[in-house]
């Protein structure tokens, strides 16, 4: 976008100066729609040229170009046919669901047998200090 001589913006069609919107947002290429309409017209006649023949042949090879384009990008866009396939992106979830859901349970029952071993050892110094108790040698905690 041109730039006029005080450092802002012109009209890419007739050259007014521009400003750009104090609030953020796109900056302005256009004083006008009527404006932007009648560049985007002319932009398209520009690459319509008529040649030798007439405009057909300028338009057969921008079709040739787009043509060639298309092929050298298929494979590219087969690959990621087969690599986003949804049966395939599917399959992987589900897998990947059910690695969880062992995890998950491997963790509740590794929690358990800690929750059953703490109680087991409250129980088993419990016992202890009751034997002690009983057996008269009774030895206070230091």
């Amino acid at each position: 976008m041109p730039a006029d001589s005080a450092g802002g913006l012109e009209c890419l069609q007739c050259g007014v100066a521009l400003t750009a919107p104090s609030g953020g947002g796109p900056t302005p290429k256009f004083c006008s729609s009527a404006h932007r309409a009648k560049y985007n017209r002319d932009q398209a006649r520009r690459r319509v040229q008529p040649i030798e023949g007439g405009a057909v042949p300028a338009v057969l090879g921008r079709f040739d170009e787009l043509v060639t384009a298309l092929q050298e990008t298929a494979p590219q866009v087969r690959q990621l046919l087969v690599d986003y396939d949804p049966v395939r992106v599917a399959a992987e979830l589900q897998r990947l669901r059910s690695e969880l859901n062992a995890t998950t349970s491997d963790l509740e029952a590794a929690n358990r047998k800690i929750e059953g071993l703490e109680r087991a050892l409250r129980l088993s110094e419990e016992l202890n200090t009751a034997l002690r108790k009983l057996s008269g040698t009774d030895v206070p905690d230091a």
